[in-house]
């Protein structure tokens, strides 16, 4: 027995070896082989627990499980297949499933970005999904997709070609907008290090008036709040597979 067979572990479900092998395509082999190591036990209950997230994902929103480029999903599997936080395994697991369904346009730098979080840190930015920036992009589809609907329809009454640009192209744009208008909170060396956030400063005029009304002292003092910068989004949307698209 050879390829991704051999290496996974006692008791692993037969559709979650069989998604795992559509996933790796031609290679199934190569993966077979990087986790056929001494710790392959441990590495491969991992990358079956995150495959059977995936199948979940994919599921909910009836989507296939196409093979994912090799330069994708070879650094993937190295990396996901060490961990066992349950936060980062669902953020590989929706990273995968991005890697299926966009192989030709994910960026690599998203597998860098991820193996680098702590579970903290993951925890935190799923929080900061949930609460605010999946129910922006959702909000801001709705509207975008109510939008074109209704300039379609006000074309075609009118005998119109329907060459008009779609609002759905400017939503994450619109929703960084929104987004950089909140203050992150909470300093990472990490976050600020790898892109997701920035440091958006600001001049604060304090000014001395005598009592003649003229001013006679001004003080400036710059300071600055913690934003999510666009990476952050799009790292996140990537992270989150096709539940960033509901």
């Amino acid at each position: 027995m050879s390829g991704i067979e051999s290496i996974v572990a006692p008791g692993a479900t037969t559709l979650a070896v069989d998604l795992l092998r559509r996933l790796a395509g031609p290679a199934a082999d190569q993966v077979g082989f990087m986790l056929g190591d001494k710790a392959w036990e441990y590495r491969a209950n991992n990358l079956i627990k995150i495959t059977l997230r995936l199948q979940r994902k994919l599921r909910e929103v009836g989507l296939p499980a196409n093979a994912v480029h090799p330069r994708l999903l070879l650094p993937i599997i190295e990396n996901c297949s060490v961990e066992d936080n349950e936060t980062l395994q669902e953020m590989w697991a929706g990273l995968l499933v991005t890697a299926s369904q966009e192989k030709d346009s994910m960026s690599p730098s998203f597998i860098e970005t991820l193996k680098q979080l702590t579970p903290d840190e993951a925890r935190l930015l799923q929080q900061w999904w949930t609460d605010k920036i999946r129910p922006a992009l959702a909000k801001e589809r709705s509207e975008a997709a109510e939008m074109d609907s209704k300039v379609r329809e006000l074309r075609r009454q009118k005998g119109l070609p329907d060459k008009t640009e779609s609002l759905m192209t400017g939503v994450r744009r619109r929703v960084v907008r929104q987004i950089q208008q909140w203050d992150f909170g909470v300093h990472s060396d990490t976050l600020e290090r790898l892109g997701l956030i920035r440091r958006d400063f600001g001049v604060q005029v304090k000014t001395t008036r005598g009592g003649g009304d003229e001013i006679t002292d001004v003080e400036s003092e710059v300071g600055y709040r913690l934003v999510y910068t666009e990476y952050a989004v799009r790292f996140l949307e990537a992270c989150h597979g096709a539940e960033s698209k509901i």
